[in-house]
């Protein structure tokens, strides 16, 4: 007879990461880690690439010189640098806990990831004196703490559909409704391509998710105490990771307004649209200490 003891959960794009989520809390009582391919390394830039593309939409260039561009911009190992479906999964299973700290932007060429993942998943396990399975990590809190990171780094739309879906499978009632009062208090901290010019990399060199989480636990958008698959609380996720010439991870302290989800309804049908509004720094910073003060409450839970 095969005993599992605990799961490494290996999955990037799309619906593929709902999925593992989905699949593995059907064995909540399993210790289990996601890993993450991460980014290829920085190729052609992205206004450059919009630039060609605009061209052979408007026929004043050729397929092959098309080719030619995205083989620049799409040139290694690695998921891609743009913040599409990929990175936004990575994203959220970081703000649930279900990631080593720092691991989702990480170059796939980068030695952190997988045998941190799988040395510290074993340590999880019930012959262990450290026991977490996935069903005393995931709670309402990782859904409430990955909608705001959605919403703080301008994230894919289609989590507002997958997210729920996840939720559902923990029992837990999440809605339209519910990520749309989130949205208007959370200020939007990241510009990646398409909502900007800038690669993951560049995110990730300015301090990655260590920099996002550090921000938001500050100003109490997000709740650190809370059990995640490393050390104790989220303050272990507000980190810079590197990697010393031994191979030893070493984690130190890591170095406007959000695209809102609202809700339009008219007549008999609803509508999802995301609504980015941008204000200025100082009146931003007041807004930040208002509703720093005031107590969030989403369907019974207290933020």
């Amino acid at each position: 007879m095969i005993y599992l003891i605990a799961a490494l959960s290996l999955g990037v794009c799309d619906k593929i990461v709902p999925g593992l989520v989905i699949g593995a809390l059907i064995f909540g009582h399993l210790p289990g880690i996601f890993v993450p391919a991460g980014p290829m390394t920085s190729g052609q830039d992205n206004d450059e690439k919009m630039k060609i593309r605009q061209l052979y939409a408007e026929n004043k260039i050729d397929r092959q010189t098309l080719l030619e561009s995205e083989v620049r911009s799409y040139h290694g190992p690695g998921t891609c640098t743009f913040y599409g479906t990929t990175n936004s999964n990575q994203m959220i299973l970081e703000m649930m806990r279900l990631h080593m700290p720092g691991a989702s932007f990480m170059n796939a060429s980068m030695p952190l990831r997988t045998k941190e993942a799988t040395q510290r998943v074993l340590e999880m396990t019930a012959l262990s004196d450290d026991y977490r399975p996935l069903g005393m990590i995931i709670d309402e809190h990782s859904f409430v703490n990955a909608i705001v990171g959605l919403d703080a780094t301008g994230g894919y739309t289609n989590h507002a559909i997958h997210l729920i879906a996840m939720a559902a499978v923990c029992g837990i009632r999440l809605t339209w409704h519910d990520i749309a009062e989130i949205s208007p208090v959370v200020p939007l901290l990241v510009r990646i391509y398409p909502n900007g010019l800038a690669a993951m990399n560049h995110l990730h060199a300015a301090g990655g998710m260590g920099f996002v989480i550090r921000e938001l636990i500050e100003v109490g958008l997000v709740r650190e105490d809370v059990c995640p698959v490393f050390c104790t609380d989220l303050n272990a996720y507000a980190t810079e990771v590197k990697l010393y010439a031994d191979g030893c991870v070493v984690r130190e302290p890591a170095l406007n307004k959000s695209g809102n989800h609202k809700i339009l309804q008219g007549g008999k049908n609803r509508f999802k649209l995301m609504v980015v509004f941008v204000f200025c720094r100082e009146i931003w910073a007041q807004l930040l200490l208002k509703f720093h003060l005031l107590s969030l409450s989403i369907g019974g839970l207290k933020l």
